[in-house]
């Protein structure tokens, strides 16, 4: 009797590896996982607004409800360690990062950040070590090397490099 509630106790909850991911035809992704038990298909609940596709050999927790297996944790052997009590990071296995840490907002991408909103607004300063390049219409304008044409025809000089600070008053 111990022997049988101390089965159903560990058949609760258990801890394996992601062998196989696949979309199948509901909305939870399928995960494969491999634990002590063999290989169980599960499928894969997370919080509402987050979402990950969790690399191959990923640790899992799995969790057996009404005979359904959810996994709903999953962690990675290259998680990102680096972050203080109270904080918050996101991450991917490129090392792309959104830190949150102590009222600072940290995005590193690493190729590329890419921004869709019909408006961006700005309150306060923004200063940027590169160049700032508009490509309104079929004029490319840099900040840092754009000319203008004075009254009587001739060019102005380019602007003397330095880090640009653009203030926005609202």
């Amino acid at each position: 009797m111990i022997s049988d509630i101390i089965n159903t106790i560990s058949n609760i909850f258990k801890l394996g590896n992601i062998t196989n991911i696949k979309s199948g035809d509901s909305k939870l992704q399928e995960i494969q996982v491999k634990s002590l038990r063999g290989l169980e298909d599960t499928k894969k609940m997370g919080v509402f607004g987050f979402n990950s596709k969790p690399p191959l050999n990923s640790r899992a927790i799995v969790l057996n409800v009404s005979d359904e297996k959810i996994t709903f944790l999953t962690e990675h052997k290259e998680s990102i360690k680096d972050i203080s009590f109270g904080n918050v990071i996101i991450y991917n296995q490129a090392g792309d990062t959104i830190k949150i840490e102590n009222g600072v907002i940290t995005i590193t991408a690493s190729t590329k950040l890419v921004v869709n909103a019909p408006l961006s607004e700005f309150n306060g300063n923004i200063t940027a070590t590169g160049d700032i390049v508009s490509q309104k219409g079929t004029n490319n304008i840099s900040l840092s090397s754009h000319i203008h044409i004075k009254s009587g025809g001739a060019n102005t000089q380019p602007p003397t490099p330095t880090p640009w600070k653009i203030k926005i008053m609202v």
